[in-house]
């Protein structure tokens, strides 16, 4: 409890004093083996202490030594840089000073990779997409690609399935090519209620939908069985990733866009 509280409170007051609006605070992985993180809205990385340079009784000595203390109190923890802003976050220690400094994990959840599209990738279009729904998917999908990644990082051994779904994710993300990121992202800002969206995808990798669907449809049973400490998915978000990602299915066959069924609109509120 007392590594938890240190940390913590160092988190939330680099998050006051260096970063932006807005700070929010969460506990997420799982039962057995719990993460807390700290958001705020500035992507800029915090410095990174050097362990080789720690010591642990002046540490916990003086207020403020930054992430050094958090290192101190954590048994994993690490970065992790999104659109909006960033995570900073750490499973903390029975104790303070307990076990080894652990090495900080810095990771940019949504780097552009170049994707090579070729003659063969088919356009698929979405009309007067509601931004409500796709807002809520789109955080939803993040934050369960980064609680894979993390589980898989950090707890190799206890969930290897992880790994693989973490692989999954990779391969469905490489289906697709980047620019309909920059597309949402440009919707997010201007406020609207409705959108258009163009993509191009790999028709090859069909399969790899259905495979993602019911990826989604196993997280959502995690929730509700409290194996995954994150919220299982709403009927609006479930519908919604149903028809958005099967359209690129059926566009793919030659299909005509449909429209989207979810028909209620929310806030355009920043995704987190």
């Amino acid at each position: 409890m007392e590594a938890t509280q240190l940390a913590l409170s160092e988190l939330v007051t680099n998050a006051l004093l260096h970063g932006a609006d807005p700070i929010s605070v969460r506990v997420r992985g799982t039962k057995d083996h719990l993460r807390i993180e700290v958001w705020d809205g500035s992507r800029k990385p915090p410095s990174f202490p050097n362990p080789s340079s720690a010591d642990p009784d002046d540490m916990l000595q003086t207020f403020g030594r930054g992430l050094s203390l958090v290192a101190m109190c954590a048994t994993n923890w690490g970065v992790s840089i999104e659109a909006e802003g960033k995570f900073v976050w750490f499973e903390p220690s029975p104790s303070p000073g307990e076990g080894d400094v652990p090495t900080p994990d810095l990771n940019y959840v949504e780097q552009t990779v170049p994707i090579d599209v070729t003659d063969n990738w088919v356009e698929v279009v979405f009309d007067n997409v509601p931004m409500g729904p796709l807002i809520a998917s789109r955080r939803h999908f993040r934050e369960l690609r980064r609680e894979l990644r993390l589980l898989s990082l950090s707890h190799r051994d206890d969930y290897p399935l992880a790994g693989e779904l973490t692989r999954v994710f990779a391969d469905f993300d490489a289906s697709f090519d980047n620019t309909v990121v920059g597309q949402i992202e440009r919707l997010v800002r201007s406020r609207v209620e409705r959108g258009f969206l163009r993509a191009r995808f790999n028709p090859s990798r069909s399969t790899l939908v259905d495979q993602m669907l019911r990826l989604l449809n196993l997280a959502d049973e995690f929730a509700q069985a409290q194996r995954l400490l994150s919220l299982a998915r709403t009927d609006e978000v479930r519908q919604f990733q149903i028809w958005y990602f099967s359209e690129f299915v059926r566009q793919a066959r030659g299909e005509a866009p449909r429209p989207c069924p979810v028909l209620s609109v929310r806030s355009t509120e920043p995704a987190q």
